[in-house]
C-alpha cells in the first residue's frame, strides 16, 4: 500500500520535499550560470558575492527548504502557501543587495530560488486532495514539473530579448561598411532578407544572414545554394583546399595545414544548446590570434571575439574546440591582356637571282 502524508512516516515526505527544493535550485542555478559563461563570457569574480552564495548553499536554502517542506507536510492548504510566501520574501531580501551592481546575477539567483521554493505546494496541488500520495506519482510529478520549467526557461532565453539596453534590428558593429545587427534571443527571427533580384540572404538577424550579406555586399558573391543552416556550410567529405560547390568557395579544415585569413567565413559545429551551428567572418589575424565578427551571439554576447592560436604536434591550429574550418574565395583568374600581342614581322624573301 503506498505511503501517504496523512498516514505513517511523514519524515520521508519532509526529506523528499526538502531534497527536491535543494536539487531544483542547484540544477537551475548551475544551468543558468553555465549558459551565462557560454553566451556572455566569464563572469566577473566578486569575493562578497562568493561568500553570500556560500552561506546561501550551506545555511539559508536548506533552512528555508526544511521550513517550507514541514509546512506542506503538516499544514497543507493555505498555510503551506503562506509559508512558501514567507520563504520567498526571505530569499528575495537576502539577495536584494545584488540588484544595483549585478542585476543579471540577481535575476539568476532570485528566479532559481523562487522556482525551487514553489515546488512543494505545487506538487501537493497536483496530487489528489487528501488521498494517499504514492512515492512514484510524486517523483514523476516533480520530474514533469522540473522538465516543464527547464523547457520554458530555455524557450524564453533563446527567443526573447533579455537585454533592455538594445533593440532588435539595432546596428551594433560594422565590418567594411557591412552592418552587424542585434537579434536578441539566438532563435529569434524577424522575417527573410531577400535582395532586389531575389537572392536569399537568410533569416533576419541570424548569423547566416550576416555572412551571406557580407559576401554579397563586399564581393558580389552569390552562393549556388542559398539555403541551409550554419552547420551546412561545411562539408566534411571535402579535403582542405577543395571547392565547396554549394557555396562557391574553397574549404579548409582546422587541421594545421593553413590558417584563416581576413574575410574568410568560419564555420562552427553544433552543440547541446545550438543544434544549427554558427558562422562568422574573420575580421583580423595576428601572430597569436584570429578575430571574428559575428551576428546573433546572444543577448549579451559580443560582436567580436578573438580565438587564440595553439600548437599541437608541431602544427599551428585555431584554439577553438568547435571550429570545423573556414571558406575562402577562390583566387581570381588572370586578367585578359589589355594590349594586343605583338605580331612577328613578316619574313622577307630573298630577291631572286639571275
Amino acid at each position: 500500500m503506498p505511503y501517504s502524508i496523512s498516514r505513517a512516516r511523514p519524515w520521508r515526505w519532509l526529506a523528499l520535499y526538502a531534497g527536491l527544493q535543494m536539487a531544483a535550485w542547484l540544477i537551475a542555478y548551475e544551468s543558468g550560470f553555465h549558459a551565462w559563461r557560454v553566451w556572455v563570457g566569464p563572469p566577473r569574480h566578486d569575493i562578497a558575492y562568493g561568500l553570500q552564495l556560500h552561506y546561501a548553499v550551506l545555511l539559508l536554502m536548506p533552512g528555508l527548504a526544511l521550513f517550507n517542506a514541514a509546512a506542506c507536510v503538516w499544514r497543507p492548504g493555505r498555510t503551506a502557501w503562506l509559508a512558501t510566501a514567507c520563504c520567498a520574501l526571505v530569499w528575495f531580501g537576502y539577495w536584494f543587495n545584488l540588484w544595483p551592481g549585478m542585476p543579471l546575477r540577481w535575476a539568476l539567483t532570485q528566479t532559481s530560488g523562487l522556482l525551487a521554493l514553489c515546488l512543494p505546494p505545487l506538487l501537493k496541488r497536483m496530487t489528489a486532495g487528501n488521498a494517499p500520495i504514492p512515492w512514484r506519482k510524486t517523483l514523476l510529478s516533480a520530474a514533469a514539473l522540473l522538465t516543464a520549467m527547464a523547457l520554458a526557461g530555455y524557450w524564453a532565453a533563446t527567443h526573447l530579448n533579455l537585454n533592455p539596453s538594445r533593440a532588435v534590428g539595432q546596428i551594433i558593429d560594422k565590418q567594411h561598411d557591412v552592418a552587424v545587427y542585434y537579434n536578441g534571443g539566438v532563435q529569434h527571427v524577424d522575417g527573410r532578407n531577400l535582395t532586389a533580384d531575389g537572392y536569399n540572404l537568410g533569416l533576419r538577424y541570424q548569423c547566416v544572414e550576416f555572412v551571406k550579406r557580407y559576401y554579397y555586399q563586399r564581393f558580389g558573391h552569390k552562393m549556388p545554394n542559398d539555403k541551409g543552416h550554419a552547420r551546412d556550410f561545411f562539408q566534411p567529405r571535402l579535403a582542405s583546399g577543395e571547392l565547396n560547390r554549394e557555396r562557391g568557395l574553397l574549404q579548409f579544415r582546422n587541421d594545421g595545414g593553413s590558417l584563416p585569413q581576413a574575410d574568410d567565413l568560419v564555420v562552427f559545429a553544433p552543440w547541446l544548446f545550438n543544434r544549427y551551428g554558427h558562422v562568422a567572418i574573420v575580421s583580423e589575424t595576428g601572430p597569436d590570434f584570429v578575430e571574428i565578427v559575428q551576428q546573433n551571439p546572444g543577448p549579451f554576447g559580443a560582436s567580436r571575439e578573438r580565438m587564440p592560436l595553439k600548437r599541437v604536434s608541431g602544427a599551428l591550429l585555431v584554439g577553438h574546440p568547435r571550429l570545423l574550418g573556414w571558406l575562402r574565395r577562390p583566387p581570381p583568374l588572370a586578367d585578359a591582356p589589355t594590349e594586343p600581342a605583338p605580331v612577328a614581322p613578316a619574313k622577307q624573301e630573298a630577291p631572286p637571282r639571275d
